[in-house]
């Protein structure tokens, strides 16, 4: 599978009309299921992260500020996981941007601890959340200035909060039931469009997407 990119003309951002160029394709492996757009690397450059469920592993290209991005770093987050929505957010209070996967196999988020290069830290850091996770987003939930993260479950139909202690550590905080229709369970956040137009949600400057049934 790939990630499709079209890139908008300036001429076109002027003129304020929806006129793109022709789509520029980077591999992403068998099984993309979410993808996210963040400055990994503080260079200004938007860099591109894709879940790749068949290898269990997160796919980060460094983006050239051109419309271009470099070859790809594959990160593992656990045996059997399948990722698939992505968020990003500084998780320990470092500075750099860390990136969170909810695993749709396990019972885990994996969390992935950037050193600010683009550049993860190995092995994957566990946190239980239950079963069938799908969609995750992060915020600060509880006004204590650390990033927290909520969680979708389609076995159980809820959202799971976990709550941030700001050093990389998440504690349970909370389960909401969400609705269902015709049997199925919400399996993403809804969001708004974003600034860069895709259906999710943002942390800071970090956006977000995850896929919906």
């Amino acid at each position: 599978m790939t990630v499709m990119l079209w890139l908008g003309g300036a001429s076109a951002a002027l003129a304020q009309t929806s006129s793109f160029g022709p789509p520029v394709s980077y591999d992403s492996g068998n099984s993309t299921t979410g993808t996210a757009v963040a400055d990994l690397n503080h260079d200004g450059f938007l860099d591109l992260i894709a879940s790749v469920a068949d290898s269990d592993s997160v796919r980060v290209r460094l983006g050239a500020g051109d419309g271009t991005f470099g070859p790809e770093a594959d990160f593992y987050v656990g045996f059997f996981s399948a990722p698939y929505g992505i968020a990003v957010a500084d998780f320990n209070n470092d500075g750099n941007p860390d990136i969170a996967v909810a695993n749709t196999l396990s019972t885990t988020i994996s969390v992935l601890f950037g050193d600010g290069t683009g550049t993860f830290s190995l092995p994957a850091t566990q946190f239980s959340a239950g079963f069938g996770l799908q969609g995750i987003v992060a915020g600060d939930f509880n006004n204590d200035t650390k990033m927290d993260l909520a969680v979708t479950s389609t076995s159980d139909s809820t959202v799971t909060i976990l709550l941030g202690l700001g050093n990389g550590n998440f504690v349970y905080g909370s389960d909401t039931p969400i609705p269902t229709w015709e049997g199925c369970g919400c399996g993403g956040f809804p969001g708004s469009p974003g600034e860069h137009g895709h259906s999710g949600s943002s942390a800071g400057s970090y956006r977000t997407t995850n896929n919906r049934h």
